[in-house]
């Protein structure tokens, strides 16, 4: 692999890593709340879709841990 491939290939994985910084703070801020009595008020599917956000979220923050992980454990060392 020529130099300017590599140089390609760390361009791309920084841009990847930053981008999941980015998610993960993102994920990581207080979501807005809104008033238990207007929440599923009117739909009460919005209530349980709600919920099962939250689990999601969770299992998205799990899954940008382990990728991260992967790329961290797979990345050349940098320096020099």
């Amino acid at each position: 692999m020529d130099q300017n491939q590599q140089a390609e290939r760390n361009a791309a994985t920084e841009a990847f890593m930053e981008s999941l910084d980015q998610l993960s703070q993102s994920l990581q801020s207080k979501p807005e709340t809104v008033p238990s009595d207007r929440v599923g008020a009117q739909n009460p599917s919005k209530l349980q879709n709600s919920r099962s956000t939250k689990i999601d979220f969770k299992a998205l923050e799990e899954a940008v841990a382990d990728i991260e992980q992967f790329i961290q454990s797979n990345s050349p060392v940098q320096g020099g």
